[in-house]
């Protein structure tokens, strides 16, 4: 069924859904944290039934990624490359060992964050 055989009630239902799902994902976006229990909260969230579980599962990781503090793009590529994930990836094709893979490299990230974070409190003077 082509664009032109659909009727202007099914276009218009089409472009809710699609606006709903937007919505959905950029709320994903803002509420993530630099966390490996949110990333495996969204994750989980993809494997629900209903819109908001549709929506999720069918972002891509690297955005996902990309929307977490502190990740931009190209960091969200490396933490793909690394976990063994494909750049065109969405959440819902995600296997538990690629979450596995990932939560590790986040873990790591945010440890290495901290770790400069503490060394670089105790340098300043006041």
């Amino acid at each position: 069924m082509s664009a032109m055989d659909l009727t202007q009630e099914k276009r218009s239902a089409g472009s809710q859904q699609a606006a709903q799902a937007r919505r959905i994902r950029a709320e994903v976006k803002e509420s993530l944290t630099f966390s490996v229990d949110c990333l495996l909260d969204v994750a989980g969230a993809a494997r629900t039934d209903g819109p908001e579980g549709r929506a999720i599962a069918r972002m891509p990781v690297r955005d996902l990624l990309a929307a977490m503090p502190g990740v931009g793009p190209v960091r969200a590529a490396v933490l793909m490359e690394r976990s063994g994930i494909s750049p065109t990836r969405r959440v819902g094709g995600l296997g538990s060992r690629q979450l596995q893979v990932l939560a590790s490299l986040i873990n790591e990230r945010a440890r290495q964050r901290d770790r400069r974070s503490l060394s670089g409190a105790g340098d300043q003077r006041g």
